[in-house]
């Protein structure tokens, strides 16, 4: 049995205790910031803050920023140290970030002809990279066990990284894995079969690897640089050398048996081309890029692909003629979007995931795939099922899944690499618990996702405070489904561009920078909103911030601005678009509250207090506002599990306590919330106004 190794004593110490997960986890995805800005980005109190960045700078694994000091935003009033404003004037904000060589890690990618190694250090960036062009169906087990270890040994030593600062070895590979044993079961970019590739990896480094298939590798990866598409159920279909599919659920991968699907080996036809599985009429003998080479040497004058495995050049030569027009090529490029949508129809017909990304480089030609493409996926799917699911084109310029993987992005992938062994088991025993050994049970976890179309909804146009991430974002998505425009105001620029890009090419909306708690910015937004989209007869107050905090911690400048953040902003919304809808004849306001207060929940005095007061807002404005024909009414969410939710406040222990008080043994997700405004937004509720209604599963 081997020993703890130092690595995994040094990544429990940093591991140890949420509290501390949430701070590195919030430098990971923001970069360096002042304990101010930590303490409201992790909820947590300022001297809990302190105490816990002073452990981890003597640890090692914070430091100061090797920059200037800097003022940061909204630390410049003068407030007692111990405030949530937390500076006195004059005195610089210190900017904390993690400490790069505090551990790295290496992420292996096995694939056709190919092995590509990558180390990134603690903060996520990758130090080296390097490449490795062979006839990988030459290799034994042997053989490929000590290539292996010997490609990780010459990167951790032409990177000078000592051996007890490696924290974790993850491993891509093409094929079907079996994560949990750390064999690699078959592959076409190999001859052998059921090789253990952890053992050798655990003897000669002391650490336990972290294996997947590619395609999930590429799905955590996309997951993680779009947070939005992390939320709920997401499946990532990945076309170039194969076909594949990883799938992640609330952002975490699914390991084991059920991670990586092998969507490309889906037979459409007995008797069609040969796949690389050798069988005939799989979706990838239609869709890989070795599948189109072959074909397109049919009738075109091309160099022979190394071990039938077309480069990356001769794939772009490929596509570059496709779309020069050749009628051949067309038809072939076609063939595949067919299958394409074949792989699609099956994802959402058995999984009926949030999320369906396309990606990879054999997306390139997407564009003259598209036609074939959305018109089979039109007649595969049920209309209503197709329309419940959002699909993303993510198409990259390499198939390295190295750079996917670990290039800048690798801090989640990190996450879960330090975990020590016990830590996989105790999170696969929890998974098991949860789903009952059945892994599609996770579905209970989503409403149906077929929601009710609104005509009333289509052209009208709509105000979403908050629109950027969490609750607001799917509220945004949901009217741009009903064929509304949609403006959204939210303060986070990144998050919100990242969600318009997000959005169909034909959707109608626009975004407004702004920080809510300046009612003069506010005003200039819904100017703006109504210039571009037209005069507001919609609006959704859903901008909060629960943000946990102690009775000591409170001053009375705090106690304001998160008044200003929870609802102050939810008044002059109103009151700034309440001239619209009177000169339309009427119009709709929608409050977001919460049932917090009703529960009595504790450690958020501010916020439940401001959250109560929505339902008095609710009342008066729906008095005031009724003659005119505006209903005005309030939606009270339960435990609502965003990203942030997710990433802050969710264990295991509050999993289990949700579950034992709703009465609907699921998690709630963003668009359970969305619906429900629809409903109150659309004339269907035309009857419904100065209510308060709650949306909990039965918690309340």
């Amino acid at each position: 049995m081997i020993e703890q190794t130092e690595p995994s004593k040094r990544v429990s110490a940093v591991s140890r205790g949420s509290n501390r997960g949430r701070l590195v986890e919030v430098l990971r995805r923001q970069g360096p910031l002042p304990r101010v800005e930590l303490a409201r980005s992790t909820g947590l109190s300022f001297p809990a803050i302190s105490a816990i960045t002073s452990k981890l700078i003597a640890e090692e694994v914070l430091r100061e920023a090797e920059t200037e000091t800097v003022s940061w935003p909204d630390d410049s009033e003068d407030e007692d140290a111990d405030g949530l404003t937390l500076r006195r004037r004059g005195r610089p904000a210190v900017l904390l970030t993690l400490n790069p060589e505090f551990g790295r890690v290496v992420a292996v990618s096995l694939r056709m002809n190919m092995i590509e190694t990558l180390i990134a250090d603690f903060s996520g960036s990758a130090v080296a990279q390097s490449r490795l062009e062979l006839p990988t169906r030459a290799l034994d087990a042997s053989a490929l066990r000590t290539l292996v270890v010997a490609q990780i040994d010459a990167m951790l030593d032409a990177t000078a990284t000592p051996r007890h600062r490696l924290l974790g070895i993850g491993i891509a590979l093409q094929g079907i894995v079996n994560a949990d044993t750390g064999h690699h079961l078959w592959s076409p970019a190999l001859s052998a079969t059921d090789i253990d590739l952890a053992k050798p990896i655990r003897e000669a480094f002391g650490i336990e690897p972290v294996m997947a298939n590619d395609a999930v590798a590429v799905a955590l990866a996309l997951t993680a640089a779009e947070p939005a598409l992390a939320q709920g159920l997401s499946a990532t279909i990945v076309v170039g050398h194969g076909v594949g599919m990883g799938v992640v659920l609330d952002g975490e991968a699914r390991w084991g048996a059920d991670a990586g699907s092998e969507i490309g080996h889906v037979k459409l036809a007995p008797d069609g081309p040969q796949c690389r599985c050798g069988q005939r009429g799989c979706i990838e003998a239609y869709l890989a890029d070795y599948a189109l080479y072959r074909d397109a040497r049919t009738f075109l004058d091309l160099p022979p692909a190394a071990s039938q495995q077309p480069s990356e050049p001769q794939m772009a030569l490929l596509c570059e003629r496709a779309q020069g027009g050749d009628p051949r090529l067309e038809h072939l490029f076609q063939a595949a979007g067919r299958s394409l949508a074949e792989a699609v129809a099956a994802t959402i017909s058995v999984l009926r995931p949030h999320h369906v990304i396309l990606a990879g480089p054999g997306l390139q030609a997407f564009e003259i795939m598209r036609h074939a493409y959305e018109e089979r996926l039109e007649q595969a799917v049920l209309p209503w099922l197709l329309k419940s699911t959002a699909i993303y084109v993510r198409p990259s310029e390499s198939a390295a899944i190295v750079d996917a993987w670990c290039g800048g992005r690798c801090g989640s992938w990190i996450e879960t690499a330090w975990k020590p062994p016990s830590e996989y088991r105790k999170l696969r025993r929890l998974s098991a618990a949860v789903t009952q050994q059945t892994p599609f049970r996770r579905k209970t976890e989503r409403m149906p996702m077929q929601g009710a179309i609104y005509p009333s909804l289509k052209d009208r146009t709509v105000l979403v405070t908050g629109g950027g991430s969490g609750i607001g974002e799917a509220i945004v998505r949901q009217f741009v489904d009903q064929g509304a425009r949609v403006g959204f105001i939210d303060i986070d620029a990144t998050a919100s561009n990242q969600l318009l890009s997000s959005l169909p090419a034909q959707a109608r909306v626009h975004f407004a920078h702004a920080d809510l708690r300046d009612i003069g910015a506010l005003r200039r937004a819904v100017a703006a909103i109504r210039e571009v989209l037209g005069p507001i007869t919609i609006l959704v107050n859903n901008a909060a911030r629960d943000d946990r905090h102690a009775i000591e911690d409170v001053t009375p400048e705090f106690w304001d601005e998160r008044i200003a953040v929870n609802l102050k902003h939810q008044f002059f919304s109103a009151q700034a678009i309440a001239p619209d809808m009177k000169q339309a004849g009427g119009g709709a306001i929608v409050n977001i509250g919460s049932v917090s207060w009703v529960i009595g929940q504790g450690n958020m005095p501010c916020y439940t207090t401001a959250k109560s007061a929505v339902q008095g807002l609710t009342r008066a404005l729906a008095r005031d506002l009724g003659p005119h024909n505006v209903r005005v009414n309030s939606i009270l969410p339960g435990w609502i599990m965003t990203q942030r939710q997710q990433e802050m406040w969710l264990t295991p222990e509050g999993v289990t306590e949700l579950m034992e008080r709703q009465c609907l043994k699921r998690k709630l997700v963003p668009d359970d919330i969305a619906r429900v405004v629809l409903f109150f937004a659309a004339d269907d509720s035309g009857a419904c106004t100065n209510q308060n209604y709650i949306v909990d599963g039965g918690w309340v």
